[in-house]
């Protein structure tokens, strides 16, 4: 697309490993605020990066295409703002859809459906998973939950994107 000359604006959901910033929390320090956000959070992210691109390209309405939490962040923006929305966009394209029934054929322990308990790793102080304090979290886990979720955490290395404990909360 950007061979045939088209803007081509990448967005930047945040909690990412891209995306570590905030103009007064520390994602280390203060976690607990800092990760206290939802997929309606990240809709008004979408739709703030969706009416940046609109102003900055002067080429008028745009496509967007979001991919596994983009496509969730998406669904959830057009619940809330589908008219506005509407002004910015011709299309939306949602590929790979999140999903939260990992499966583990050898090992039930590490079947992501079995770790559903909203609210544990908040009981304990984690308040995001695979963040930049991921390895005390790990450690955290293992000494304070039963043991299927330290091996779930453990040996599990598909997912390594930071994501809030609260959205974790809301898969369940």
């Amino acid at each position: 697309m950007a061979d045939l000359g088209h803007d081509i604006y990448v967005g930047n959901g945040r909690g990412t490993e891209y995306s570590i910033g905030h103009a007064t929390l520390d994602a280390s320090t203060d976690q607990a605020e800092y990760w206290d956000f939802t997929f309606a959070d990240m809709a008004d992210d979408v739709l703030a990066q969706i009416k940046a691109m609109y102003e900055d390209s002067n080429s008028g309405k745009g496509w967007y295409f979001g991919y596994s939490e983009g496509t969730t962040s998406m669904q959830v923006a057009l619940m809330k703002y589908e008219s506005e929305l509407s002004n910015y966009l011709n299309r939306a394209i949602l590929l790979a859809p999140c999903t939260a029934e990992y499966e583990d054929g050898d090992n039930p322990d590490k079947t992501r459906k079995n770790l559903d308990d909203p609210g544990v790793f908040k009981s304990i102080g984690v308040h995001v998973m695979h963040g930049p304090t991921w390895e005390d979290d790990l450690q955290n886990i293992c000494d304070n939950l039963d043991k299927k979720y330290c091996n779930w955490y453990s040996d599990y290395s598909g997912y390594e994107t930071p994501i809030s404990t609260k959205n974790n909360d809301h898969w369940s």
